[in-house]
């Protein structure tokens, strides 16, 4: 006999199991779909970014305070630009959500894109909104100081040149002369030098001075013992300075000489292919592939180039040229090709006379320089 009731049962486990499975299908698709909006966002954040380091870039009277962009961003979120002390051009953007920024700080790299905070610290980590500091190139660190002066009155050190206040070790350092680095205080310290490296040894923590270890950085305790190595002293001499000499000899020469001929009294030219009427032809070449220059007593036919009345100086037209361009994956109707580095992942840059496959970013035609694309 068979069992009702234990094949429905049978039937709402199943259909429950199922039920379950499209809830966790929904919620994966649901959470991959905010992934992608987020990951989307970010990239329209950068790439208004972008826009605003350019136009700086461009810009003949630079900004060394925030100044709101004169455009509307894409992302809808308040920009600035500025520079820092030393020139860096800074891109600000305020009230970046959270899943933004964390998008934002995977597609940072050293060299190409380094994220700040407020204050001016590398950004990590994020909050529910996050206001963003954007540093495009090389950026290590966002400048402090563009002179001495930028450190306070007071500051025994100096501004490195990469822009930060760098102070001197008052326990064993004082400023140089040309107050452009620290070097070891004389009546504090030791210098000390492995021909690579100089270091500063003075006291240690109970107040009894050190003196120069053998390794780099390293400062010991020699407990008032000191010794030298001592040998004969062995000397040589040598001449420092030296001449040869001969029996003098003597004998006459012309400093100057001279070949007279004759050159004839007239010189007839006659046009073959002439130029317009505002222009003159520049004869340079015995050939018309401009490969045999002419001298100055050559005869027969010459070619040149027509010049404006005004030039002197005249190169050979080029008449054909073969392709040096051939696109494999071009970029949209809006955009160009700015071509820069010799492989995918932008590590080498392409030089003034690379050849073979090249790789570029595709850009604005307002745009004029490019970052790797984040992928």
């Amino acid at each position: 006999m068979i069992n009702i009731h234990s094949e429905k049962g049978r039937s709402m486990v199943e259909m429950l199991a199922t039920m379950a499975i499209m809830a966790i299908i929904v919620i994966s698709g649901i959470a991959g779909y905010r992934y992608a909006i987020h990951k989307n966002r970010a990239h329209v954040v950068l790439s208004d970014a972008k826009t605003a380091f350019v136009t700086e870039d461009a810009n003949l009277s630079p900004n060394y305070e925030w100044t709101r962009v004169n455009f509307n961003p894409e992302c809808a979120l308040f920009m600035e630009v500025a520079r820092d002390k030393i020139g860096q051009i800074l891109v600000r953007v305020e009230d970046i959500e959270k899943p933004i920024c964390e998008h934002l700080i995977r597609l940072s790299a050293p060299g190409s894109l380094s994220l700040f905070d407020d204050d001016s610290e590398p950004l990590t980590t994020c909050e529910d909104l996050n206001n963003i500091i954007f540093a495009f190139g090389n950026v290590e660190a966002i400048a402090e100081c563009g002179n001495r002066a930028d450190c306070g009155n007071n500051f025994d050190g100096f501004c490195t040149a990469k822009g930060q206040c760098y102070e001197c070790d008052p326990a064993t350092q004082k400023l140089n002369d040309d107050a452009t680095a620290c070097v070891c205080n004389g009546d504090k310290a030791l210098t000390c030098t492995d021909g690579e490296e100089t270091w500063c040894c003075g006291t240690n923590e109970d107040g009894d001075p050190l003196i120069c270890g053998k390794k780099p950085n390293e400062c010991i305790n020699g407990g008032g013992l000191c010794y030298y190595n001592m040998a004969q002293q062995e000397q040589t001499k040598e001449a420092d300075c030296s001449y040869t000499m001969t029996q003098q000899e003597q004998g006459k020469a012309a400093d100057c000489s001279y070949t007279i001929a004759a050159s004839g009294n007239s010189i007839a030219i006659s046009a073959i292919q002439g130029c317009p009427s505002d222009q003159y032809c520049y004869l340079a070449y015995t050939s018309q592939d401009c490969s045999t220059s002419a001298g100055a007593g050559a005869t027969g036919t010459l070619y040149g180039t027509c010049l404006q009345r005004t030039a002197f100086t005249s190169q050979c037209n080029v008449k054909t040229a073969t392709p040096v361009l051939t696109e494999e994956q071009g970029c949209p109707a809006t955009q160009y090709c700015y071509l820069k580095w010799t492989d995918q992942t932008c590590s080498g840059a392409a030089g003034a006379g690379a050849t073979g496959r090249l790789y570029g970013a595709c850009l604005a035609r307002t745009v004029f320089s490019a970052t790797c694309p984040a992928q």
